[in-house]
């Protein structure tokens, strides 16, 4: 950005000069010169600072721009926000519970293969043997455990 100035050259026109460093114009000559120096110095590192400021700035308002399209995308594609953004999607409310579902250990009465099944098929009378195709059938009893197990939680 700026540059420091060539103090140097100020110091070699007083020294060109002849400027006497013991006159009272001599002192105050190089006393200005000194000051001019530090001044300078000065500056420049400010300067330099402004711009390591200035390039810090420009990478947070890229990261926000980054951020606000990645929100306005979210919006418009995407389940929405949650209450606490000012929004109305609970994200613990998800279909996601298939993932978690609870399944069933069932051996076929029939040919006593060990199958798999879900509460949910139980409870719809959906509970079909792979190996056989027997439909398998719980007692009411069962059923009521199941639902105490899986509700009374």
């Amino acid at each position: 950005m700026s540059e420091k100035i060539n103090i140097s050259y100020l110091k070699g026109l007083a020294e060109g000069q002849k400027i006497d460093e013991k006159s009272e114009e001599g002192k105050l000559l190089i006393a200005l010169i000194d000051i001019v120096q530090e001044q300078n110095e000065k500056i420049y590192e400010l300067s330099e600072r402004v711009e390591s400021l200035e390039a810090f700035r420009d990478d947070l308002d890229s990261s926000f721009r980054e951020a606000d399209d990645f929100m306005q995308e979210l919006l418009q594609n995407g389940p929405g926000l949650p209450p606490f953004l000012g929004g109305d999607y609970d994200f613990d409310d998800d279909d996601d519970d298939d993932d978690e579902m609870d399944m069933y250990e069932v051996e076929c009465p029939n040919c006593h293969q060990t199958y798999y099944a879900s509460f949910e098929d139980f409870l719809d009378d959906d509970v079909v043997c792979p190996n056989c195709a027997n439909h398998y059938e719980l007692s009411d009893e069962v059923i009521q455990k199941l639902i105490k197990d899986n509700f009374d939680e």
